[in-house]
């Protein structure tokens, strides 16, 4: 499981980076724009798959940051990390990974 993990945190690092804030959660959001027009720019596969490949892994990974959010669109899980970061704007520096896990965690807990 642990290379699995480790494999999912390097797909999602691969996007395209030339600045300091390419890992955090407030440049993943800008790669995924705000609105449903924004999804037709070549940069949000980085997100949608991202978001994707991360959805699929959520009910295997470790205890800590497990979650099962059952069939959401890439467009619905934006949103909540959206959400999220409006009220915890410190997150918005932090790693995307680790908040869009801790995010989908607390509104997707496993049984």
């Amino acid at each position: 499981m642990k290379r699995h993990t480790l494999l999912l945190a390097l797909l999602l690092m691969t996007g395209p980076a030339t600045t300091a804030d390419t890992r955090t959660t407030k440049y993943f959001l800008n790669e995924c724009g705000e609105t449903l027009e924004d999804w037709t720019r070549l940069s949000v596969g980085f997100c949608v798959g991202s978001l994707s490949m991360l959805e699929a892994m959520g009910p295997f990974l470790e205890p800590d940051p497990r979650f099962c959010s059952g069939p959401q669109t890439a467009l619905q899980l934006t949103w909540t990390l959206r959400y999220y970061v409006r009220e915890h704007p410190q997150a918005l520096g932090e790693d995307p990974i680790k908040t869009m896990a801790a995010v989908f965690r607390e509104r997707w807990p496993c049984p």
